[in-house]
């Protein structure tokens, strides 16, 4: 069973969602309790968050980021899916947007990667955009 050709959009966002809001958010858990000597303390998880450095930081961080940019990529999401659900173009932009944030991105903010974090950003950003910008112009 494979996912339908209109449904192609929806089932990224649910991956992507999953990575977002499930995945990254264990990352961030898992930087507080590495970088803190009380090690995660959930009562006030927020307040920890400060004073971290080095790798630790970076997972918070990373999370952070990934927060701040779903909804780009949730708008462009819902506008592919409800205006274009089998364009494969517009498709693969969502997609590149899913791969670059998860396998790459991520990867490379942990691990302190700074030209291929950067890179990767821009890449996911810029396929989001292109994305929308062809929404837009169409027919």
């Amino acid at each position: 069973m494979g996912v339908a050709a209109d449904k192609k959009v929806v089932a990224l966002g649910l991956f992507y969602s999953v990575v977002t809001f499930v995945g990254t958010a264990a990352l961030s858990i898992t930087g507080q309790t590495i970088g803190r000597k009380e090690g995660y303390q959930n009562y006030e998880p927020r307040r920890g968050k400060a004073d971290l450095k080095g790798m630790a930081h970076r997972m918070v961080a990373a999370h952070q980021n990934v927060l701040e940019t779903f909804p780009l990529f949730a708008l462009t999401a819902a506008l592919v899916q409800f205006t274009a659900p089998t364009n494969d173009h517009l498709i693969e932009l969502v997609a590149l947007h899913v791969f670059s944030k998860t396998f790459l991105y991520l990867p490379a903010y942990v691990l302190g990667i700074d030209a291929a974090r950067s890179t990767s950003h821009f890449i996911s950003i810029g396929a989001c955009l292109r994305a929308l910008t062809l929404v837009a112009l169409s027919p």
